[in-house]
């Protein structure tokens, strides 16, 4: 490989010598148990997120607003459950969950 690095011989040094590092190098890497336990945790958490991902976006927007509602002073306790409680059912219907559909349709068929 021919570089045009004669102006710059310590450029042309350094790269080459980098190069030849990195072939020459193996990286090894080691899991230890706490890690694979961790990992087990986070794929079980990656798994249920991934598959109730509006449930779990919508119970947690329904946790913060409650919050933000308790610093306000609205019934503290009884909002708390209330917005909650509407935004896991919202998410449970924007996953598609059959129940939850049918239970929606039940009630608000009766107006």
């Amino acid at each position: 490989m021919n570089n045009n690095y004669e102006k710059f011989s310590d450029y042309q040094n350094n790269y080459e010598n980098s190069k030849e590092k990195n072939d020459n190098e193996k990286i090894v890497v080691v899991e230890k148990k706490k890690d694979k336990e961790d990992s087990l945790f986070k794929s079980k958490f990656r798994n249920f997120e991934s598959s109730h991902w509006n449930e779990f976006k919508y119970a947690l927007l329904g946790l913060i607003v409650s919050i933000l509602f308790l610093t306000i002073g609205f019934f503290r306790t009884l909002l708390i459950i209330i917005l909650y409680n509407i935004g896991k059912i919202y998410g449970k219907y924007k996953d598609g969950d059959p129940e939850t559909i049918f239970k929606l349709e039940k009630f608000f068929d009766k107006y």
